[in-house]
């Protein structure tokens, strides 16, 4: 069966096609009516301009109503990124002025007939200021609400922070205007800079939302009901499974596969996610490249972990004050999902996921090569506090003879007692080390293997998983990890290990941390 109308469209925008945000679509059109302002963040294709678009037509569709009841809501949508370059501020002044005159005009409310000129905001506030006391004089009390799309332009800008130092005044100190204007600020990550940083002019006067993925069940909306539910059973589950609820991912898919016989959709979308890997990648790297070094990092912990990760998790891993920053850029792109109920991260989807594990390159810094070596140094303290309890109440005051004594080693000079091997690393004469502080001296190996002989006493320390018959495999391949990338460390060798391998010694030495205290 072949759909008659293709109503997806993922580079394009379609007010009608709207799903998975009506719940704040309609707090917005009320919050705005009443005087609020907000700032909307989000990453590239998660939303913001069908969001933004949505509003003004319910804003303009409602003004109709609202109008009779003597209030003029007039919205004002500006695309900072289409208006011409290079952009002056007096351009988006004079585009508000003109959009109150039109829209008084229409509504047949007189407004004082003053030359439109480009101004500077000073004259821009007193200018506004009089057409909205005409307005008022005419018994209608005027709602100017404008909705900025794309603010990264003006961001970048060198006048870019006096302009939203002026807009915090418009909105909030100027009372012959701040009681008739409301606004929306919406971008992508720059925006983080307006919403977190505690100098920004409007961090504290926006009410902030950030748009995140589509729940599942907005998913099949947006799969099913535009295509009449005529789909087979399981391809939302399937799309929701592959995009994690990004919404444009979904109608890239869901073009693709309403482009074709519905009947047999599975084919489509096994053909959509390869046709995208091929053609459409180049996306996915430009996301991936203007995430920092550290959300690239924690982006790969996360993924490699295979499961969710606690807040607490990544921030004792990571121990950065940039942590929720790049946990908020990640979420934001789309590329991780936050559980709030389980203050847990997890990848979002699989096409990103399969992207990465292809082309995707984390960027190694030294902040993360320190991390992970103080790390070990804490793994290290904390088996040897471990093995220093269980040899002596096992083996008594000299565990150091009846045991450790008695396991062979190789070095150097050939295989030695490993006693005899800790004597030679602290350079004591063979068989001349206290039980107090014999484990100094033990390689973090040596360690290792202690547990191993020692297993059946302290496997309960170690159960990384629900199946018991696994944890010494799991156990056996942490230690390998671990050692590797410990004894690189220690011969300054770091640049022969790769960021995976760090980013994996660092989640383990977490792990076994957390499970020893």
């Amino acid at each position: 069966m072949q759909i008659s109308s293709n109503p997806y469209r993922w580079d394009k925008v379609n007010v009608n096609l709207f799903y998975g945000r009506n719940q704040l679509r309609y707090e917005l059109v009320e919050g705005l009516r009443s005087g609020q302002s907000f700032g909307i963040t989000g990453g590239r294709r998660m939303g913001k301009t069908t969001l933004l678009r949505r509003v003004e037509a319910d804003l303009e569709e409602r003004a109709k109503q609202w109008v009779n009841g003597g209030l003029l809501v007039i919205p004002i949508y500006i695309d900072s990124s289409s208006l011409p370059s290079p952009l002056i501020q007096e351009q988006i002044f004079d585009c508000i002025l003109q959009k109150v005159r039109s829209c008084a005009i229409l509504y047949k409310k007189p407004v004082a007939n003053s030359h439109s000129v480009l101004l500077p905001l000073n004259p821009f506030t007193a200018q506004l200021a009089q057409q909205i006391k005409d307005i008022n004089a005419s018994n209608c009390r005027p709602q100017i609400v404008v909705l900025f799309d794309e603010v990264e332009p003006i961001l970048s800008c060198n006048w870019g922070q006096g302009f939203f130092s002026n807009w915090r005044a418009l909105l909030h100190n100027e009372p012959t205007v701040s009681p008739y204007i409301s606004a929306i600020f919406a971008g992508a990550s720059e925006m983080f800079q307006l919403a977190r940083d505690v100098g920004s002019p409007l961090g504290n006067i926006l009410s902030w939302r950030e748009l995140r993925l589509f729940s599942f069940e907005d998913t099949c909306l947006l799969v099913n009901e535009p295509t009449n539910n005529c789909l087979p059973s399981g391809i939302a589950e399937r799309v929701f499974r592959e995009t994690g609820g990004h919404p444009a991912l979904i109608q890239y898919l869901m073009r693709f596969v309403c482009d074709r016989d519905l009947d047999k959709a599975d084919q489509s979308l096994d053909q959509a996610i390869e046709s995208f890997q091929i053609y459409e990648r180049d996306k996915f790297q430009r996301w991936w490249e203007k995430f920092p070094p550290i959300a690239q990092q924690v982006y790969a912990q996360i993924l490699s972990a295979g499961t969710p990760l606690s807040r607490r998790f990544l921030i004792q891993a990571f121990n950065s004050t940039d942590i929720g920053r790049a946990l908020d850029v990640l979420c934001h792109s789309g590329v991780v999902s936050y559980d709030s109920s389980q203050d847990s991260y997890v990848a979002a989807g699989q096409m990103f996921p399969r992207w990465f594990n292809q082309f995707g390159i984390v960027q190694n810094t030294p902040d993360l090569t320190e991390r992970v070596d103080r790390l070990l140094r804490d793994l290290e303290r904390a088996l040897r506090n471990l093995l220093q309890k269980h040899l002596s109440q096992k083996y008594g005051e000299d565990w150091l003879n009846k045991c450790v004594a008695k396991i062979s080693t190789k070095t150097r000079n050939g295989t030695v007692s490993l006693l005899d091997a800790w004597c030679a690393n602290a350079k004591r004469p063979d068989g001349k080390l206290g039980a107090e502080e014999a484990l100094l001296y033990a390689e973090l190996g040596d360690l290792f293997m202690l547990i191993s002989r020692e297993w059946g006493d302290l496997k309960n320390y170690f159960e990384f998983s629900r199946d018991s018959g696994r944890n010494k495999l799991l156990f056996d391949e942490r230690r390998d990890c671990l050692v590797a990338v410990r004894n690189a460390l220690r011969h300054v060798r770091e640049e022969t290990i790769s960021t995976t391998e760090l980013l994996k010694a660092q989640a383990f030495c977490i792990e076994i941390i957390e499970r020893l205290r």
